[in-house]
């Protein structure tokens, strides 16, 4: 914003600020817990206790978000809530930077739509106040777009963009791709000016050491929980793509259907598109250069920059609707940017057209409905008033707490069940459900890290921890198929049979919405038998 607009124009897009605050606090407390907030939680825990990622406890993503969490966690305290409070400043500076980016393209109006957007998609105000990867890369991600619109004169000016993508990419390494063409994009923009360049490109470099010691440090093993174990995940689970085109689908069926809350964005960048395709036939064409100041050039990297951050999660093999929030967030403010053109609001009657507009406002109206038809229905996965949701599960933390007493030790893939309670996870199972193994020699396992049954046994025998707390569904994955009844569930493991008993069952928020979970898992808690119960 500038003092060039109309006062009434910058208080109405502050306004609108402080309404998409509201709305990411409200998330804060209400939205339904993720199991992966405590994957980050623990191993924020992990690192400042003198542990590293890879080498000394498994870890798949890049090392930065652990002592990003942990840090916090270590002066205020452990707990979903501290850690939720860290992303909900990262998603107040996505919502400042959306603002600011649509503001520059098209002026305040984009801005105010782009907030308007972001306060819409139901699952991304979800996934950006949780204690996971994408809340705290994605406001770098989109601050990095608008520090490319930017006139720089100095090395510092052209480092910040590449720096905040590589700062994002030791977060969450799906990000790579849109660093990898930032970095060929600043060198080709430099290549007049090699003291910059290098100037530049040492700056990088340093960051690049400083974040990524982890990997360099322990190679092998962050390989293993990088690469290999993510990329093989759906093989080992007993499915397998038949084709490409299976993969495909498989990637994105959880948000590219009209029942899925990300479906509407998905027409109106189209339209945008359409937009910019027949511009280019009039005689239009993107402006190349750094930084980007074009604002038809800039909606076109929008949508761009949102297919590179979303492309690498092909290589998964999975979708779920997380993946795809960065994305999202991108396409709404590429959208809000062309929304005073295609709506009769630009001063140029060259960059509109009567279809593009009826295309925009019938996909704007879809968006909008589906909006509050989600937020009436409550989404399980994001909102959840009753049973269930964070309210209740912090409570059940609490309960668990009193019941089991401090510094206890839990058996569960359920990490964030353990965090809200005051327990130390099992050695081996920090990673939840993806640092056990049934295909794994145990000496591998041991040079990884993580589990098998046969690893898991002897660490139950070693530690003897005061409880285990599995679902009825995940049973099956530690025995290979589900156990004849809840008390007996565990009983073919030596270390289990005849010193736990089952105490009682409950419900714990998942954060899942998939055929086979739907954000909700019935919990089976099993207390050590010398354990004195109040």
């Amino acid at each position: 914003m500038t003092n060039r607009d109309p006062l009434w124009a910058r208080a109405a897009l502050w306004l609108l600020f402080a309404a998409y605050a509201a709305e990411a606090l409200f998330f804060v407390y209400w939205g339904r817990p993720f199991l992966d907030e405590g994957v980050y939680l623990a191993a924020g825990g992990r690192v400042y206790a003198g542990w590293l990622p890879y080498r000394d406890f498994p870890f798949s993503q890049g090392p930065t978000i652990a002592y990003v969490v942990g840090l916090f966690s270590e002066i205020f305290g452990s707990g979903l809530l501290v850690g939720r409070y860290v992303s909900l400043a990262a998603c107040l500076a996505t919502g400042l930077a959306a603002m600011t980016l649509g503001r520059r393209l098209a002026g305040p109006l984009a801005g105010a739509v782009s907030l308007v957007l972001l306060m819409l998609n139901l699952p991304a105000m979800w996934i950006g106040v949780t204690v996971t990867t994408q809340a705290l890369s994605t406001p770098l991600v989109v601050m990095a777009v608008l520090f490319l619109t930017s006139k720089h004169t100095s090395a510092i000016g052209w480092a910040i963009a590449p720096s905040l993508l590589l700062w994002s990419t030791c977060i969450r390494l799906t990000n790579g791709l849109a660093l990898a063409v930032v970095l060929i994009w600043t060198a080709a923009a430099l290549a007049r000016s090699p003291r910059t360049l290098l100037r530049v490109t040492s700056l990088l470099a340093a960051q690049a050491f400083a974040l990524t010691a982890p990997l360099w440090l322990a190679p092998r093993a962050a390989y293993f929980h990088i690469l290999e174990s993510p990329l093989t995940r759906s093989t080992r689970g007993g499915f397998q793509y038949e084709s490409l085109l299976d993969r495909i689908q498989g990637s994105t069926g959880y948000f590219s259907v009209p029942e899925t809350d990300y479906f509407p964005i998905l027409p109106l960048a189209g339209v945008v598109l359409l937009h910019l395709g027949w511009r280019f036939w009039r005689g239009w064409r993107p402006d190349g250069s750094l930084p980007l100041r074009d604002a038809l050039t800039g909606r076109l990297a929008l949508i761009g920059f949102a297919a590179l951050v979303f492309v690498p999660h092909f290589a998964l093999s999975s979708g779920f609707p997380s993946y795809f929030a960065t994305s999202s967030i991108l396409l709404c403010i590429a959208i809000a940017s062309a929304a005073p053109a295609l709506f009769g609001f630009s001063t140029s009657a060259a960059t509109r057209h009567p279809l593009l507009r009826a295309g925009a406002a019938v996909a704007a109206t879809a968006l909008l409905g589906v909006s509050i038809v989600d937020a009436s229905r409550e989404r399980s996965t994001y909102l959840n008033l009753a049973r269930g949701g964070f309210p209740h599960f912090q409570q059940t933390g609490r309960d668990l707490s009193a019941l089991l007493g401090p510094d206890c030790t839990m058996v569960t893939f359920q990490t964030h069940l353990a965090i809200e309670a005051g327990c130390r996870l099992l050695p081996g199972l920090e990673y939840s459900m993806f640092s056990y193994f049934t295909d794994l020699a145990d000496a591998d396992a041991e040079s990884y890290g993580v589990l098998t049954p046969q690893r898991l046994d002897e660490r139950i025998r070693e530690f003897r921890p005061e409880a285990i707390a599995v679902s009825r569904r995940l049973v099956g994955r530690l025995r290979g198929a589900p156990g004849p009844s809840d008390e007996h569930a565990l009983d073919f493991l030596e270390s289990v049979r005849g010193n736990y008993t089952l105490h009682s069952k409950f419900p714990v928020a998942s954060g899942l919405r998939l055929p086979m979970a739907t954000g909700q898992e019935r919990m089976l808690l099993f207390v050590r038998n010398d354990l004195t119960i109040q």
